[in-house]
């Protein structure tokens, strides 16, 4: 899986509030590329950040937590200033183990301990983010399981349903969402599996 990890090349992104774990890198930026990386925790991620060709990084290490994790030497520096309010997105690097169940944090290879008979997905993500009239919401799933993608509001009300006890197969599905009939705000969008809830924070422009 590695290839689905982060890889940015032209172009600026801004990577936060990720848990990569068991990888041989998880950020890679290329050629052109100004990337900001905060608030995020790597573990057991080789060189966790790599570069190659002309590309830059704006990074406050004191903001991320590398654990058997390394960063290039000698990447130079950008200064990327993000276009978007999301400090109400951020949560720091130092909460993700907590807060983030093994099954769904971004790794090469299942997580320990995974119930293969019950099945299980372990990666997923959703974008753009802000979003204006469509979000697309990325998942592998080892395994078939009944999985419900739940939409609320700021206030904790559910706004919308996006899938109901579906039970897609195994590999990775991609799903795309109109967002043209929510309000204006942060929106939380909660992926229930089982009885374990994962919620995933963005912004509705």
């Amino acid at each position: 899986m590695n290839p689905l990890l982060s890889s940015i090349r032209f172009g600026k992104a801004h990577i936060f509030s990720n848990f990569f774990e068991n990888n041989s890198s998880a950020i890679n930026i290329h050629v052109g590329a100004c990337v900001k990386v905060e608030h995020n925790y790597f573990i057991n991620s080789g060189t966790a950040i790599k570069q190659t060709g002309e590309a830059a990084l704006d990074m406050d290490p004191a903001t991320n937590i590398f654990i058997k994790s390394t960063v290039q030497s000698g990447i130079p520096a950008c200064n990327l200033s993000v276009p978007y309010p999301y400090e109400d997105l951020i949560d720091p690097a130092s909460a993700l183990p907590d807060l983030i169940p093994s099954i769904v944090r971004v790794t090469s290879s299942a997580p320990a301990g995974l119930n293969a008979n019950a099945g299980s997905i372990f990666n997923i993500q959703h974008y753009p983010n802000p979003v204006r009239d469509q979000l697309t919401i990325e998942f592998l799933m080892t395994h078939s399981v009944r999985v419900k993608l739940e939409v609320y509001n700021i206030m904790g009300v559910k706004v919308m349903q996006l899938l109901n006890d579906g039970m897609p197969g195994s590999g990775w599905h991609r799903m795309t969402f109109p967002m043209n009939q929510l309000d204006h705000g942060l929106i939380m969008l909660d992926l229930r599996i089982g009885d374990q809830v994962v919620r995933r924070k963005f912004i509705k422009e």
